[in-house]
């Protein structure tokens, strides 16, 4: 078990098995059941309020909470407003990251053009405008600036616009790449921006070596490659010192909430984010308690935020109750930063003691820290936790394997032996025969699960759209809420928290759980991204484990997710299962992989060995359900638990021209699997049409929980009417699929207007080889359908987030293959 988890002793006969409500409603079982009551409640039995045995998130409360500090830093001086010498010195550079350097380097951009008002001009070459400025070594400094892009058409992947500095270890006589180049200590860039018609503020945080004496200040318009017609204006400039509330804002990003003068928000430590409070050394925050009367305990987890990569440091994290007359210290822990890879979030955990039960007292926290370096001390998810909690409902573990498809696993028919584990659990759970994905990939299907929403309502078709909290409630959210214990283990990508997806999640992992970490893929995938730390991977399976362990007595919810049968990299022993040959990428499946990379038809011998790989691969998925699902035996849970497996998507492989899913609507990218597990109801096959939407009320319904507004699924436990299935996709392509009864209709649009039709008979032509004659009336069905979901999503209110990937984001997306939905505004 990790360090830091503490083991849970279950306690016998606590977990009464899970019934559907419904079956208590028969006459005589119910007067029975009354019956039996009467004595009990005419018993005179003191019990304690169910209320008081169900963990308590502490966060929920910051209304009630005040801070007091000592802290006197909290004005930043300005450097630089775009006025003075250093505006005089801005000058037109051609791109300084092109090696090697383009001839004419040193001369003024053609296009480029620096206004009286000091805003700066950039056209569609790479470049960049460039000043400088003396500073202060050893300090933390903060530049933000303006801008409006313009021109950038849709589908351009490379462009961007983005702030830069350079640290400078002298002042530069002269400003041209030559001079920056050679002076230049250290190079740092603030976060790119993409749009076809964009205005909006951009900051970046430095903090400064102590060899520094200079900065160079760059303004880019990069643009690979070249648009003419692009254009970006740089206005407003501003570099000052950084205050403690710059700190904060760079280390919590877009999403920080302020209460009270607290900050709250998510923070990613060692691959995994959790809600988390900003206590910053010198501040207190106090937290009126009325203690439950039966034993608890507070639980936190503790972290250090670091500005920079290279920081490292320590702080002192302290918990204490107090009343008016006594004082008692919960925990006082030292939190350590050091190198970025080795960083762990640290579990905290103390009894309440036993004279503060059923009393009203003050938690209050506080840090202290001597630490040079800028480190934000974090206290996420704290709560109380009854030693002996009372379950209110049953668990629910959601698995999701991206890009599975149907028909390759054995419950739906495939002939490979692919899914021993999944088939097991199939014959005892409820297998529904026909499921539609909401989409061809990842980003919007996984939304529409949480959501109960089609895309077209929830509006997160694309990487430049995030989950809007707001007007979009999530199935974290909702058993979050009412109770439950929340956590996910991902392999993040589009499942990244910066799309909205960790919303609700007290904790949410973002490194794959099912890696075959011996794999010389995964090695040189790892060794790109030297901030990862490889003993995380090898850690997820153990965690999901301890996780399990830490929330056995509790009612939980768990999301797994991985890209195993994304990545076409199966381990020996699953090649073996299937009698397949191993992958050999350099030399005889070289051939094959090249398919996957640039979506070209196979042949049908490299269909095959796509296929096989591809089979091998779900079962290394398999295998790591097996163990999940054997957690949960071990632990007395597996009777307590829904259990749901599902996939966001399936895979082509030359049955319509291309190698690739997330360009089209055909059946071998949207009906995937989807198996229900209720504890207590026979097994059947369900012949009724599902759709992804379906999932948040089926799970809800069986929970007895309220189903939220603005949802386009139903629930699959309860009879309905036939109704059409849809599907769609708006990202690097446009493309809507319904199918009503056997009849399948699927419309390509080109500007927003239909440019292609094509239908199907899909009970005579499974495979979809054989288009019908194109019939009006489906096609105006489906647009029909398609505008009445677009304007729902106007009824309710507010639109959809927005996101900005990250570097790291859009690289491990790019290496997942998504290259073209990432060529979207």
């Amino acid at each position: 078990m990790p360090s830091g988890r503490r083991s849970r002793t279950r306690q016998p006969g606590c977990r009464p098995r899970f019934v559907r409500p419904a079956a208590l409603w028969n006459g005589k079982l119910f007067l029975a059941l009354i019956l039996l009551a009467l004595p009990i409640l005419g018993s005179g039995c003191s019990e304690p309020d169910p209320s008081e045995q169900i963990p308590q998130l502490l966060l929920n409360r910051l209304t009630q909470s005040r801070t007091e500090s000592t802290r006197t830093d909290a004005t930043a001086e300005v450097l630089f407003d775009g006025s003075g010498p250093a505006r005089q010195r801005w000058t037109a550079l051609q791109n300084l990251q092109a090696a090697p350097p383009v001839a004419g380097s040193d001369e003024a951009l053609a296009g480029a053009a620096r206004l009286d008002d000091g805003t700066l001009e950039l056209d569609g070459n790479r470049g960049a405008w460039a000043t400088w400025i003396e500073v202060d070594p050893g300090s933390t400094i903060v530049l933000s600036a303006h801008l409006e892009l313009r021109g950038l058409p849709r589908g351009s992947t490379r462009g961007s616009a983005r702030l830069g500095i350079i640290e400078l270890d002298s002042l530069p006589p002269e400003l041209n790449r030559d001079q920056l180049l050679e002076r230049s200590l250290a190079t740092h860039f603030g976060p790119s921006h993409v749009g076809e018609s964009l205005q909006t503020r951009t900051e970046m945080l430095v903090q400064l070596s102590e060899q520094t004496k200079a900065v160079a200040i760059l303004a880019f318009l990069n643009m690979q490659p070249i648009e003419p017609k692009a254009s970006v204006r740089w206005s407003r400039f501003e570099l000052r010192h950084a205050a403690p509330a710059d700190w904060v804002h760079h280390a919590a990003g877009a999403e920080q909430e302020s209460v009270n003068g607290l900050t709250k928000a998510g923070f990613t430590i060692g691959l995994t984010r959790r809600e988390a409070l900003v206590l910053l050394p010198g501040e207190e925050w106090i937290l009126p308690l009325d203690l439950p009367h039966v034993p608890t305990e507070l639980e936190a987890w503790l972290a250090l935020a670091p500005l920079d990569s290279t920081a490292e440091g320590h702080a002192r994290i302290t918990a204490r109750l107090r009343d008016d007359d006594d004082e008692w210290l919960l925990f006082d822990r030292k939190v350590e930063c050091t190198a970025l890879a080795a960083s762990r979030w640290q579990q905290a955990s103390a009894p309440i003691p036993d004279e503060c039960l059923g009393r009203a007292v003050e938690l209050v926290c506080s840090v202290t820290s001597d630490s040079q370096e800028i480190l934000i001390p974090l206290i996420a998810t704290p709560k109380l936790r009854p030693l002996s909690p009372k379950r209110i409902g049953p668990n629910v573990l959601l698995v999701s394997f991206d890009t599975l498809r149907a028909d390759r696993t054995g419950c739906y028919g495939a002939e490979r032996d692919t899914t021993p584990n999944l088939d097991r659990l199939a014959e005892r759970s409820l297998l529904f025969e026909t499921v539609w994905a909401a989409s061809p990939y990842t980003l919007p299907s996984h939304v529409s699960m949480f959501s109960g929403q089609l895309p077209s309502v929830h509006g997160v078709q694309s990487p430049g759209f995030a989950i809007n909290p707001e007007r979009t409630s999530l199935l974290a959210e909702l058993l979050r809420q009412r109770g439950w214990s929340t956590g996910a283990f991902t392999a993040g990508g589009f499942l990244d928290p910066s799309f909205g997806f960790a919303s609700g999640f007290e904790s949410y992992s973002v490194l794959d759980p099912v890696l075959w970490l011996d794999s010389p893929h995964v090695q040189g995938a790892l060794a790109r991204f030297p901030d990862r730390d490889l003993q995380l991977a090898a850690e997820q399976q153990p965690n999901i484990e301890a996780w399990l362990e830490d929330h056995a007595q509790e009612s939980f919810f768990l999301f797994l997710h991985t890209y195993a049968a994304h990545q076409f990299d199966p381990p020996p022993q699953s090649l073996a299962r299937i009698q397949a040959e191993p992958v050999d990428r350099e030399g005889t499946d070289a051939k094959v992989f090249a398919h996957l990379f640039d979506h070209s038809q196979p042949d049908a011998s490299e269909a095959e060995r796509l296929l096989e790989i591809y089979d091998a691969t779900v079962h290394q998925a398999d295998t790591a359900l097996g163990s999940w699902l054997e957690t949960l035996e071990r632990l007395g849970l597996a009777d307590d638990t829904i259990i749901v497996v599902t996939s966001d998507h399936g895979k082509e492989f030359g049955e319509h021209g291309a190698t690739n899913h997330g360009h089209s609507l055909h059946e071998e990218l949207i009906r995937v699997p989807l198996i229900l597990h209720l504890p207590g109801q026979p097994a059947r096959r369900i012949e009724e049409a599902a759709m992804h939407a379906d999932l948040l009320p089926t799970l809800l319904d069986a929970l007895d929980l309220p189903p939220p507004k603005g949802m386009q699924g139903r629930s699959l436990l309860q009879p309905g009417q036939p109704r059409s299935l849809f599907a769609e996709v708006d990202a690097a392509r446009e493309i809507a699929a319904m199918q009503t009864g056997a009849f399948k209709t699927i419309l390509y649009y080109e500007d927003g207007q239909v440019w292609r039709e094509q239908s199907y008979n899909i009970a005579e032509d499974p495979r979809e080889k054989h288009p019908l004659d194109i019939e009006v009336v489906r096609a105006l069905e489906v647009e029909a359908f398609r505008s009445a979901l677009r304007q729902l999503r106007q009824s309710l209110g507010g639109s959809e987030g927005s996101s900005e990937l990250d570097e790291g984001t859009r690289a491990q997306l790019e290496a997942l293959g998504y290259a073209d939905q990432l060529a979207v505004d």
